[in-house]
Order: C-alpha cells, then sequence, then structure tokens
C-alpha cells in the first residue's frame, strides 16, 4: 500500500535585533512574508515579535518536507535577507525543524 504522509515539518527561526536595529529588522523580515507564501510548498508562514522582549522576532512557518525547506533557503528573497540581516542581528539566526507530536486541535 501507500505509505502514509509524514507530517509536515513546522519551522521557528529566531531572530536577535541589535539594541536599537529592532525596527529594522522587522522591516526586513516583514519583506519575506508576501514572496514566500506565493511559494506553491509555503504551508504557512508568519512573523512574530516579542511583546516585552521585542530585540525577538520569529518566523513560525510550515514545509511538506525538507526539500521544500531547502527550495525555500535557496530563493533569491531569501538570500536578500540573509544578506540584509548580517548588521542588524546581535547573533546569527537560529533554526528549528519540528514536526507537531500532539494531535491537531479539532
Amino acid at each position: 500500500g501507500v505509505a502514509p504522509m509524514a507530517a509536515p515539518l513546522v519551522v521557528f527561526a529566531r531572530f536577535t535585533a541589535k539594541a536599537g536595529k529592532e525596527d529594522a529588522l522587522k522591516r526586513e523580515l516583514l519583506k519575506m512574508i508576501e514572496p514566500t507564501r506565493a511559494e506553491s510548498d509555503n504551508i504557512f508562514y508568519d512573523l512574530h515579535q516579542g511583546v516585552d522582549q521585542p530585540a525577538f522576532l520569529f518566523f513560525h512557518e510550515s514545509w511538506p518536507d525538507e526539500a521544500a525547506l531547502k527550495r525555500h533557503m535557496a530563493t533569491p528573497h531569501f538570500q536578500a535577507m540573509d544578506e540584509a540581516v548580517q548588521d542588524l542581528q546581535a547573533d546569527p539566526y537560529s533554526v528549528l525543524i519540528t514536526r507537531m507530536t500532539s494531535t491537531p486541535e479539532a
């Protein structure tokens, strides 16, 4: 028979702004929303910012598999972002690739 589909990947990408660069970093990251959501494989792609800690910004995103995530990271908009954020970050961004292990809410 057909093997069951693996659950999609859910990715948490964390960015940490240098002091005073929070808004500049947010502006660069927001440029990613429209072109990434337009990628045929993208399931969802959202940007979040810490309420009490605005230096922390997170992409919460989902892709069907690692190949789709790799294609995303090879796009011109990803490459442009990767370069643009270098001088705005306190630390290099981190990417955590997960699969949901709980049952989805009804």
